[in-house]
Parts: C-alpha cells; structure tokens; sequence
C-alpha cells in the first residue's frame, strides 16, 4: 500500500464506483490518466502491449465502420459507448503489480458496501428505491451488476490465498454480493459470476484438488436446487437447454434477433455500418406498428441485445473475426502468466469471462459503463504482467558483486 500512487487510487475507484454511481468513473478514470502524465517521467512504450497491432486493426474497424454506414452520424452514436477502449492504451502503464492490493480493498470494499444497500433495501432497512428495477444502489442496473460481478473473483481469490482467517473473511463479501446479485435477478450477471468462481477455483495455483471438488460440487448443486425449485428469473434459466427456449428469452430480444438476422442475410461479409441496425429496427415497426409495443419507441440509438449480433450488423463476418482476434490474443496472453503473476491473470481471464457471457444477452462491447469496468480490469491485470516481466528482466540484467 505504501508505493500507492493516486492515478492507480483513482483507477481503482472508477471501478468501484459504479456500484454507487452510473457517470463518476467518467471523471475518475480520466482525472487519473491527465495526473499519470502530469507525473509521469518517462514516455509511454506501447510496443509493449502483446494485444498493440489487434487493437489497432479494432480502431481501424471502427473507422471503416462508420465511414462505411449511410448515416454518419447516427454511426458516431453507435460508437460513442466506446471511448473506454482508451484504457486498453493507458492502464496497463500507469497500474503495476505492487498496487494490487490497493486495487482489491478498494474494488472489493466499494462492491461489498452496495450488495449490502441492496440487502438492506430488500429486508427494508433502507427506504430508498432507484429508479430502475431492482435493489441497486444506483440509477443504473447494468453498472451496479457489472461492478458486482468483477469483484467476487478478486474477493474469491484472496479467500484461496491462505487458511489465514484474514483470508477466509474475503467469503463474506463473495456471500454478500452473490446474493445482492440474486436480488437483482439479472441472469447473465449471476452466471457470469458463478462461472468466475470455478475459474478462480481451478485455476488458482493454491488450490487444492479438494477445494476444487468441493466448489464445483457446490455450484452444481445450487444449479439444481435453483432450477428445481426457484420460480425467478434465474430460477428458469434451465429452460434454454429445453424446448421452453422460448420462455427463457424475453419478447424484445426475439424480436431484435430477428430483425438483426435479416439485416445479416443482407450483408454478412462487410455488414451495414454503425448505426444501421437502428434503421433496420425503424424500418421493421414501420412495417409491423404492432410490434412496437414490444421494441419500444426510441428516438435516439438502438443496439442489439447481443455483442455478436450487433457486430454482424455493424461490421460483419470480417468485424466479428477482427474483435474475436483481439479478444482472444488479451485472453492467451493472460492464460500464458497463470505461474507467474497468478492473481493478474485470474483476474484477467475472469473479466474476459465476465464480458464474454453478459454480452450474450446484451451489448457491453458498445456501453461506456460496461466496456470500461472490462477495459480497466485489463489495465490492471496486463499492468501487473508487465510490472513482473520488467522485474524478471531487471534481475536477469542484475550486476553480480565479485567475491572477496
């Protein structure tokens, strides 16, 4: 905690915030970026970043993307979600492995500090309501899940650190946020945590054989005691293996999915642009005014429930290829340093599973809160690679004293 330096602190807190507010990691991300290179004393050597040439062919995709499209700016719109794709640069130099610790009291605290509103709030202890649905502590449902979900594997983590009881504790915010996550009832984010856990648990390199049966026996066993007698949202999503698929997806996503597979069909190499999916959605209720009860009436941008969807769209077959490469080069890379910096790349390869499922089942790739809670963790972890890599270079390089 000593080597602590306010641009990580500031970094940190971005993500925590978004268990309590939907706009301050704006502000807090960048203040933190303006302070590194106020203080900073060397430039910055992006040619160290593993992921440098498919990020760069990413923002060449956008660029075309939205030159492409018919309506420019309804293409600038569509991309506006995704100016955290900054932290992709910029995080991974200004976060270093001895600033872990911080990160993880701070992510950790903040989260756990919101599933308890949450809780407070379903036991009636606390009065408030946010303006959306379910108990969250903020005005925005996908930023409290998100911040939620990517904290329990860090929590998780360092509960598998040691059998100190100074480790053990960690369980409890794991608990607490699980069930806020609950009370939420939003699937993709259950799951995604969930799934976090027995990624954390098989691959933590302090896990035992037993620990590893015990949590996968647990997370099987609540699975079929959740899907046999819970009658939540959660609760039902057993039906997608069933031909009750119809009943685990809701009415408005179908209706996207269909008008994005047409719009597909149309284009499916190049696709249409940015942008254009909300044409395609005006155009079909133009056609079909009953189905507006269903999609709504959105005067401004409307994007696919789905990040793969909405990329097929927007970018086609050779967009999907292009963000597949880069997605999957951040994740090989990560799964490369499981030995040596452990708790980075766990908590790399927890946020890429994280983003992976929610955007399944909607469009975190193209949100700003999403996206840049996914872009910061990777900050995070790739800046700790990089810190351990520099280190073993520096000791290799290390001058020998003589003997005698």
């Amino acid at each position: 905690m000593k080597a602590l330096n306010l641009p990580t602190l500031l970094y940190a807190l971005a993500i925590g915030s978004l268990a309590w507010s939907r706009a301050a990691h704006s502000a807090l991300s960048l203040l933190a970026i303006v302070l590194f290179f106020i203080q900073s004393p060397q430039p910055i050597r992006l040619g160290r970043l593993p992921y440098l040439r498919h990020l760069l062919a990413v923002l060449g995709l956008i660029a075309f993307s939205c030159l492409y499209a018919d309506d420019f700016y309804l293409a600038l719109d569509d991309i506006g979600g995704m100016w955290p794709i900054i932290h992709l640069f910029l995080a991974p130099f200004i976060l270093q492995n001895k600033n872990m610790k911080a990160f993880t009291f701070i992510v950790v605290g903040a989260a756990t500090l919101g599933g308890m509103f949450s809780i407070f709030q379903e036991l009636g202890f606390i009065s408030y309501k946010s303006k959306v649905s379910g108990n969250v502590a903020t005005s925005d449902t996908w930023a409290f899940v998100d911040c939620l979900t990517y904290a329990i594997p860090v929590a998780f983590f360092v509960s598998l650190q040691g059998k100190k009881m100074y480790h053990k504790l960690f369980l409890l915010p794991v608990a607490i946020m699980i069930y806020s996550l609950w009370l939420t009832q939003q699937r993709a984010n259950f799951v995604a945590a969930a799934s976090c856990i027995v990624i954390v648990a098989l691959l933590h390199n302090r896990s035992s054989k037993k620990m590893r049966a015990i949590v996968l026996a647990t997370v099987v066993v609540a699975a079929a005691l959740i899907g046999r007698y819970s009658n939540s949202g959660i609760g039902n999503l057993d039906n997608v293996f069933t031909d009750n698929f119809a009943e685990f997806i809701d009415p408005l996503r179908a209706a996207q999915y269909e008008i994005a597979f047409d719009a597909i069909e149309q284009s499916p190499v190049i696709g249409h642009g940015f942008g254009s999916y909300t044409t395609f959605q005006r155009d079909f209720i133009s056609l079909n005014p009953e189905s507006e009860k269903v999609l709504g009436h959105d005067a401004g941008i409307v994007r696919v429930h789905n990040n793969i969807l909405h990329t097929l769209v927007s970018s086609g077959i050779i967009g999907v290829i292009i963000a597949s490469c880069l997605f999957f080069k951040i994740l090989g890379h990560l799964f490369k340093h499981l030995k040596s910096n452990n708790q980075a790349a766990l908590l790399g390869i927890s946020a890429c599973a994280i983003h992976f499922i929610t955007g399944l089942t909607d469009y975190p790739s193209y949100y700003s809160k999403r996206l840049a809670i996914f872009t910061i963790a990777i900050g995070f972890a790739y800046g700790a690679l990089l810190s351990t890599e520099r280190e073993a270079l520096n000791n290799n390089h290390a001058p020998t004293l003589p003997n005698g």
